[in-house]
């Protein structure tokens, strides 16, 4: 059983991917409800050796169609340099209540994975929080829609910070939830940001099945808490009733699981606990039978963007987001005509392939920026 635990919190650390800085008090602002993109209000924070940062507030579309207000920060060289390229970063799990927006909290970029490499390559970086994580409403949880406009407009806000010195030119990149959001940004870019420029698109780590994923999840008695964000931020969000998933126990242990973030130690003691808590079997089977539910699982899986080089990279052991999952996937790109590099990493789990696919993900994305034939094994696929 002690064994057992350590595995979970082990497993539960994969979403510290960004952690970011203190809180600002609002500098330069415009008004709060401008078009998708513009600045509501930003403060240079302190940053990573050789670069700025600033924490910023901008405008997005939330689901209704409204204009909402999302939380990120954008990181760029100080070294000379005009009209950067973007990366649209876009973060993994960090939970999904106001207490775990990443911009909000603390050590800084230290774990934002690859931030140092991009860095050094000149890049922008703009990293969202996502919708409803530090600002009002709910956290869409692996809603596609959500976290894509989100991605793209933290590109455009970058674009208005002038010392960034940010071009139209991007590229998303993310791992596991943000290897997500990243699919979905490229397949929004053209119609929802007709004004930026994708050049390519990158994710670590997919979850592109999102119903088989939190099976695997349930099925394999861990991170099950990852399956209770995506059933309480959805029930939510979409107003589906969770009395027909899960009986009335399951229901209030999700809850309670729900208001836990996942990026101090402590977090993943308290997860690990709540892991445990909500049992081996709390989905309910007819689940997928649903179609209500089944319809926002269809939704929410990411299309093909058409003409497009991706870098898609996969632990081979990984426990997270089951790697065959992520081939069907590369395949269907494939299929599409699209040149896809993609980087099966063996005997790597969630955890430890984050590292080598951001090193990878950062000298394909360098190379798409200058112009280079992207590369494609799609012919060597197995």
């Amino acid at each position: 059983m002690k064994d057992s635990i350590i595995k979970v919190m082990f497993a539960a650390v994969f979403v510290t991917i960004l952690i970011p800085c203190s809180a600002p008090h609002a500098a330069a602002s415009t008004p709060a409800f401008g078009p998708p993109g513009s600045l509501v209000n930003f403060q240079r924070i302190a940053a990573p050796p050789h670069a700025s940062a600033w924490r910023v507030r901008y405008v997005s579309t939330g689901l209704d169609g409204k204009p909402i207000e999302v939380g990120g920060v954008v990181i760029a060289p100080d070294s000379p340099g005009q009209n950067r390229a973007v990366v649209g970063y876009a973060h993994g799990t960090t939970g999904i209540t106001d207490a775990c927006a990443p911009s909000a909290r603390d050590p800084k970029f230290k774990l934002m994975t690859g931030l140092e490499d991009m860095i050094a390559h000149g890049l922008v970086v703009a990293a969202t929080d996502y919708p409803g994580l530090g600002t009002e409403g709910v956290h869409p949880y692996l809603v596609g829609i959500s976290e894509g406009r989100a991605v793209l407009d933290s590109v455009r806000a970058a674009r208005h910070i002038a010392a960034a010195r940010a071009s139209a030119r991007f590229i998303p990149w993310g791992y596991s939830q943000g290897g997500h959001a990243s699919l979905f940004a490229g397949q929004l870019a053209s119609s929802y940001a007709p004004e930026l420029k994708l050049v390519g698109i990158g994710a670590g780590a997919p979850p592109t099945d999102l119903y088989e994923t939190i099976k695997f999840h349930i099925d394999q008695n861990r991170n099950k808490i990852l399956a209770a964000y995506l059933l309480a931020s959805w029930s939510d969000v979409y107003r589906l009733p969770l009395d027909r998933v899960l009986d009335s126990r399951s229901m209030r242990v999700l809850r309670l699981a729900a208001r836990t973030c996942l990026i101090t130690k402590f977090d993943t003691i308290v997860a690990a606990f709540h892991n445990l808590n909500l049992g081996n079997k709390f989905l309910n089977e007819r689940m997928h039978q649903n179609e209500a539910w089944n319809k926002r699982f269809q939704d929410n899986a990411p299309g093909i963007t058409p003409a497009t080089p991706y870098f898609i990279a996969q632990g081979l052991t990984d426990t997270i987001v089951p790697p065959q999952d992520t081939v069907r996937y590369v395949k269907r790109a494939c299929a599409g005509g699209d040149r896809v590099d993609y980087a099966p990493l063996a005997g790597m789990g969630h955890l430890t392939a984050d590292p080598d696919a951001a090193k990878l993900a950062v000298a394909w994305m360098t190379q798409r920026f200058e112009e280079k034939s992207a590369p494609s094994n799609c012919g060597s696929l197995p």
